[in-house]
């Protein structure tokens, strides 16, 4: 392929309006490496470690909260150094490519524990700690930079939902190509396993295909960016590295009204994922009663939804306000996220029987993912537009810290998720390791009771919360003309 310098971001920071088609394929290519990660971690490791292994649920959701504690910490930390790194490499890839071998061969080893911990809960719980805070250190030295380039390769408000989109796109991708493998394949129903959820060789299988995968496209993705290192904003003067002056400047930069409102929407719909993901398998193997190869074919519908939301995302936003058409998706969801488990509850859904059951909830998961890929493509998007005002007030470009403070967030909703999932399994006495006779009727009954308001209210706090955000199309414009103006009274 031919470069695009006439698309491209210019020497110096410039941006241009659009970047290349090739640019946006290779940038989404390292979101596929976070939907492989969080394809085990949110969908399966408390179905694998809890359901399988035997570790009590909520162990397994304090294993998780305990990585969180650490994430805590090396979130804004990350974000805050590759704003401010001098390297020949730039500010971001060197945090990038650090993370790449190690993270890869984490990812192995935490869905192919040692023989010696195997049999043993509390050896396994101290493993899932020992594995699981690095692989969450090591996903955020990739996912923080690599996510704060957004805002630097381009600086049109539409073409940011684009790049954002396509990142979202392949996480999406990679995650449905993983999960159709694991129930199609790996976990299929056999004879030797006539419950597959419960072979434990299976999910040993996906963590080998999960690392190649990781360290291929998060290779791919810096390697393929690499080329941009030169004409990519520059990191501000060196100033006072003490951690008092760094999270002095953390606190003016989230001291704005908008930001706060974009996270805590943010943090209202991740949590609402997230708690769909921890107990997605529970619900569609045991509440509907579908076999392992349904599950996998229903999985093709989040690849449908991430190509839904790469071709419409532009078509949706071009020309509108971003905060009404996430309003909208928004609405969409709360409108439509758990009315099968609604009317399942109310005994006016077709039984797990009938004929109708399956295509009803293809066409559902298929709207339902939408709506998810399409909010966190609106909020990657928002969040861009975001560092220009911020930028007027501090005086710094911060990508980093701003979308560290979103995939904290996300780390926050997922070990939450997680652990709201144990929790549910134990207080409804979903037994850990079923028999022959299967799950009881009851615990079946309360997983939808419990689950679906769960869903519903998140989804409508975080229309609520959407109400404070402030920044417009027309503030956008604004604010890249003050500070072209800026730049160019100093010469730059």
């Amino acid at each position: 392929m031919t470069p695009e310098p006439q698309q491209d971001p210019q020497p110096g920071g410039g941006a241009a309006r659009a970047v290349g088609l090739r640019t946006r394929l290779v940038y989404g290519l390292g979101g596929a490496s976070t939907g492989i990660i969080n394809n085990g971690f949110l969908g399966f490791l408390l179905l694998y470690y809890n359901h399988v292994l035997g570790v009590p649920g909520v162990w397994v959701g304090w294993a998780l909260a305990l990585a969180l504690v650490f994430d805590a910490i090396s979130d804004p930390l990350v974000g805050y150094a590759s704003d401010h790194l001098h390297s020949r490499w730039g500010r971001r890839h060197p945090f990038m490519y650090f993370a790449i071998a190690p993270l890869s061969l984490l990812v192995y080893w935490i869905w192919n524990p040692p023989a010696s911990v195997l049999g043993d809960p509390h050896a396994l719980f101290v493993f899932l700690v020992a594995t699981g805070i690095p692989i969450r250190l090591l996903l955020t030295f990739f996912e923080v930079p690599h996510a704060a380039l957004v805002p630097e390769l381009t600086d049109d408000y539409d073409e940011r939902t684009n790049l954002a989109g396509c990142r979202v796109a392949f996480y999406w991708f990679a995650l449905t190509a993983l999960t159709i493998a694991l129930y199609g394949y790996w976990l299929r129903d056999t004879s030797e396993h006539p419950d597959g959820l419960l072979n434990p060789g299976g999910y040993g299988q996906m963590g080998i295909a999960s690392a190649l995968l990781v360290f291929v496209s998060m290779l791919a993705s810096a390697g393929g960016l690499h080329r941009f290192i030169p004409r990519l904003k520059r990191p501000p003067e060196r100033g006072p590295r003490s951690l008092t002056a760094m999270y002095r400047k953390v606190f003016v930069t989230f001291s704005d009204r908008s930001l706060r409102a974009l996270l805590l929407t943010f943090f209202l719909i991740a949590s609402a994922n997230c708690i769909a993901n921890a107990l997605w398998a529970y619900l569609y193997s045991y509440f509907w009663g579908l076999s392992t190869a349904q599950m996998s074919g229903l999985a093709f519908t989040w690849g449908m939804s991430g190509a839904i939301a790469l071709l419409s995302g532009p078509l949706l936003v071009a020309g509108r306000e971003k905060k009404s058409v996430c309003s909208a998706i928004l609405v969409t969801g709360l409108a439509l996220s758990v009315t099968p488990i609604w009317l399942r509850l109310a005994d006016l859904f077709p039984a797990n029987e009938s004929g109708w059951l399956y295509p009803i909830l293809f066409v559902h998961s298929a709207i339902e993912n939408t709506v998810y890929v399409m909010l966190y493509v609106m909020v990657a998007s928002m969040m861009a537009d975001v560092v220009e005002g911020r930028e007027i007030v501090t005086g710094r470009r911060e990508e980093g810290m701003l979308y560290a403070a979103q995939t904290l967030i996300y780390k926050i909703t997922s070990a939450i998720g997680m652990g709201l999932g144990g929790v549910i399994l134990d207080l409804i006495h979903f037994p850990s390791q079923p028999d022959v006779a299967g799950v009881p009727a009851e615990s079946v009954r309360s997983l939808g009771m419990v689950y679906a308001p769960s869903v519903w209210v998140m989804y409508a706090l975080a229309l609520l919360a959407l109400t404070r955000f402030r920044l417009s199309r027309s503030d956008h414009q604004a604010h890249l003309a003050r500070l072209r103006a800026a730049r160019a009274r100093d010469g730059g």
